[in-house]
């Protein structure tokens, strides 16, 4: 098997079908996105760790960001999305809310509550990051 470099994993990134946004941002396309790349990611782990046992195993983000918030009591619907979007607007209704009929202000203060696991999402594990102080 060929060894992966990094212009090699962003291209596969790049190239999965859930990873473009379009226009306008919304909330649960953004959600979409953080799918396409948990995928995404998946198979780059997968493929790593046939050859390099040791090598590139990302928690599932999404999971560990779920569990954290059954953690925290704050999971509702069993959904971690749908929380957060109902965090983000004050629902408080027993159901869940529907997305679609959000307004632009209320995707742009939900797709802001998302920063925590897009901060995580995006952060190389210490073993990865290079250039200074690496």
């Amino acid at each position: 098997m060929a060894e992966f470099s990094p212009s090699m994993m962003a291209g596969a990134f790049i190239k999965r079908p859930g990873m473009y946004l379009g226009q306008p941002i919304r909330f649960d396309r953004v959600t979409a996105y953080v799918n396409g790349y948990t995928m995404a990611i998946e198979q780059v782990r997968e493929a790593f760790s046939s050859d390099h046992p040791g090598g590139f195993r990302p928690v599932g983000v999404e999971a560990q960001f779920q569990e954290q918030l059954r953690d925290e009591g704050r999971l509702r619907w069993d959904r971690w999305d749908l929380t957060i979007a109902a965090e983000a607007i004050g629902w408080t209704h027993d159901e869940p809310p529907v997305v679609e009929d959000f307004t632009v202000e209320e995707h742009r203060v939900a797709i802001e509550h998302l920063r925590p696991l897009l901060e995580k999402m995006f952060t190389l594990p210490d073993s990865l990051r290079i250039g200074p102080g690496a």
